[in-house]
Formats: structure tokens, sequence, C-alpha cells
């Protein structure tokens, strides 16, 4: 796991979805990077707003099923199926924290290999 943190960055958040969010994700990651992998989260200030993404290494998503990863039940055939423990739940209720938060949650190809999560989150007041 490589993290990329910096010293300071607010976000007007519920501290306990967040960390839902960001626990989701980092198991996802784990569970569908073939061994021995790696996994990359960053946060970066945008401007206006906080961006976090988290890469992992192969496999990835077919393309195909890239944008269908937040509907609810759905899952990838292959290696990301129920045997592994998803129910396809998971990227779906982050999308409706992210949202509710006022945010965006989107996947694509990461620069690993693997597939890329990228959340934009509002930067809180200082």
């Amino acid at each position: 796991l490589e993290l990329n943190l910096p010293p300071e960055i607010l976000v007007s958040c519920e501290r306990g979805q967040i960390r839902q969010v960001i626990d989701n994700l980092l198991e996802n990651a784990s569970r569908y990077t073939d061994g021995p992998g790696q996994v990359r989260m960053r946060f970066h200030d945008d401007g206006n707003d906080v961006l976090l993404t988290v890469d992992d290494t192969p496999p990835a998503a077919p393309a195909s099923d890239v944008q269908r990863l937040f509907d609810r039940f759905y899952r990838v055939e292959g290696s990301r199926s129920r045997a592994y423990g998803g129910s396809g739940l998971g990227l779906s209720v982050c999308k409706a924290i992210i949202e509710a938060h006022g945010g965006t949650i989107s996947a694509g190809q990461s620069d690993m290999g693997g597939l890329q999560i990228a959340i934009r989150l509002p930067k809180g007041a200082g």
C-alpha cells in the first residue's frame, strides 16, 4: 500500500461515512488485485475540491463494465464475483455517500494497470 497524503486538507464531511467509503475502496482493491499487487491512495488539493484516488494493479474490470460498477448488485463476471465475498453493493453505497456530500465518484483505467476510483469532494472551510 502506497499512501500519498498531504499534511493537511480540510474536507467538510461525516467522518464515519467517509471512513466507510475509504475502507470499502481499499478492501476492493486488495481483494481484486492479483498478488503480489500494489494499491496506491492519493489525496490532492485541486482548488475548490479535494481529489482522492485509489489505484491498483491488474486485473482491471473490462472497459465495457467500468461505468456499471456503481450500479446496485452489479458484479463483473470472473474475478469479481460473490465467491470472493462481494455482494455488488459496496460501490453503490460509496456513490450514495459521496453524492450526499456534494461530491462525485468515477471509475477508470489506472496507470498501474488495474482500476482507478476517483472521488472529488468540496473542500471544507478552514
